[in-house]
């Protein structure tokens, strides 16, 4: 087969690893711009810091584009599960060593909600998850609309320390990318993403699969919402607003294809960094925040290209 031939392994290594290519040339390029303050180990640090729940909230969304299908409320259920999980902390009716159970059990239920109505009833992912995102919006607001800052130490312990946070990123991001790389169980995930008819007549069911790709989903968004939590050691009603769009960006700059069943997941390190390292660099420029919109939302548009351009390329080399 043509993807034995060392030709086309390497244009498609390249394609596969690209992010790691574009995270140097942005970075390059901000530093020589500012290199006073790019320059320093302390801003990367705390600029990888910053970005963890970001990076969970990538994670959920890459579960489901790698299943063929797509989330728009990430977000939302990353704020809902912040909402509940301060309103319990607030209440001390849990150990304080249990409250992470809190928020992660919210976004697996809301993962759940989304599986069923995708899943189970059948209906198109686009507008079930539309209309989930003003359902958990709404909820959360409901549940806690004010800002609360007397959460408990242990609470905020992991989201409030710089390696704590991203280590615990990390390990999430890691049993994620050995359970779909190297399990029986991965192997059969990425086979109904890339073609579930083909998967189905090889007696693989694609909805059990991509139900538990909403459920995975769920949970990393409302783990996400922990995060968040803990990094401003508060909870806001504000909090993961319109993170969807830089999660999915994240996502799919890391090389999680649109089309389903391609993409490694190790790759949302650069694909985040990437986000992180244009959005600190637009700040030390000082761009203007409204201008800073734009620019992410240009961002998306460009990510969506390059899977689109990646695609063909990867086409036309294994044909």
């Amino acid at each position: 087969m043509a993807l034995n031939n060392k030709r086309t392994f390497v244009p498609l290594f390249l394609l596969e690893n690209s992010v790691w290519v574009l995270l140097a040339i942005t970075y390059l390029v901000f530093a020589a711009l500012r290199p006073e303050s790019m320059l320093r180990l302390s801003i990367l640090a705390d600029t990888a810091y910053s970005n963890a729940p970001l990076g969970l909230l990538s994670l959920a969304e890459a579960l489901v584009l790698l299943s063929g299908s797509f989330d728009l409320s990430i977000g939302q259920i990353a704020g809902l599960s912040a909402a509940v999980g301060a309103s319990v902390a607030r209440l001390h009716i849990v150990p304080d060593w249990l409250l992470i159970l809190v928020p992660a059990l919210v976004g697996v239920a809301c993962g759940c909600l989304n599986a069923f109505l995708v899943c189970g009833l059948g209906l198109n992912a686009f507008l079930v998850t539309l209309g989930t995102f003003l359902v958990f919006d709404g909820l959360q607001l409901i549940i806690n609309h004010d800002v609360v800052i007397d959460l408990p130490a242990a609470y905020v312990l992991i989201g409030e320390s710089r390696w704590l946070s991203i280590g615990f990123f990390l390990a999430c991001l890691l049993v994620a990318h050995l359970i779909i790389s190297i399990t029986k169980w991965g192997l059969r995930f990425r086979a109904v993403g890339s073609n579930p008819a083909a998967a189905f007549l090889m007696g693989v069911t694609p909805h059990t699969y991509q139900a538990a790709a909403f459920i995975g989903s769920g949970l990393f968004a409302g783990l996400a919402g922990f995060l968040f939590t803990g990094y401003s050691a508060s909870y806001s009603p504000e909090v993961a607003d319109d993170s969807v769009f830089m999660a999915f960006a994240g996502a799919v700059l890391a090389g999680i294809s649109l089309t389903g069943g391609k993409g490694r997941i190790i790759n949302l390190i650069p694909g985040v960094l990437l986000l992180s390292v244009i959005s600190t660099g637009l700040t030390v420029l000082a761009v203007d925040p409204y201008l800073r919109r734009v620019l992410f939302g240009v961002l998306v548009l460009a990510a969506i290209a390059l899977d689109s351009v990646k695609e063909r390329i990867k086409n036309r080399a294994v044909a």
